[in-house]
């Protein structure tokens, strides 16, 4: 009897009424995490969907590496993220939106980046050579450029060399989060 190799790299995949796109998004993710050359785990964060959305990720699990988490009752981005850091079994742990805002394919960049430099953390961003905000209402583009300029302004030694704070698509060491008490409030 094999048992699946345990994944080095496992992204968390925040989702609320998804269904149109999570199976695309899934399985775009995993054609291109294979080329990573390294076992990894998709872990779905449901806040309870009425969608549907969880029970085509519990679908798709006897095909693809993916696990759904379901909460009842909780609600939001960045505690959805940390539940699913919480169960990953890999050294790194990362978060991607499940809207494919940012290309799966990105997320194996973001590996080679930080198995290559010995990075403790490496971020997506739509304002680098290759990034976009394509179809972005001017709204959306203020309140993006806003909110990273808030970031830099009160983190500048933190934030200040991170080109998006706001990413949805980064990936993280999960030894520098461990024990750390992770509170998040908002969607970041």
């Amino acid at each position: 009897c094999s048992h699946p190799a345990v994944p080095r790299t496992v992204v968390v995949i925040p989702t609320y009424n998804e269904a149109p796109v999570v199976e695309i998004t899934l399985r775009r993710a995993t054609e291109f995490l294979k080329t990573a050359g390294e076992p990894f785990e998709l872990i779905v964060v449901d806040d309870d969907s009425p969608d549907g959305t969880a029970a085509i990720v519990e679908g798709l699990a006897a095909e693809l590496p993916v696990r759904v988490i379901c909460r009842k009752g909780e609600r939001g981005l960045a505690t959805a993220v940390v539940r699913g850091w919480g169960a990953a079994r890999g050294d790194v742990v990362g978060v991607m939106d499940a809207d494919l805002q940012h290309p799966p394919e990105v997320v194996c960049q973001l590996i080679k980046a930080l198995r290559a430099e010995d990075a403790d953390i490496a971020v997506a961003s739509r304002y680098l050579p290759g990034g976009g905000t394509e179809g972005w209402s001017q709204f959306r583009l203020i309140v993006s450029w806003a909110g990273m300029r808030l970031g830099t302004v009160a983190l500048p030694w933190t934030l200040g060399a991170v080109s998006d704070s706001g990413s949805g698509l980064f990936l993280v060491r999960k030894r520098v989060i461990e024990g750390a008490d992770l509170k998040p409030r908002g969607i970041k």
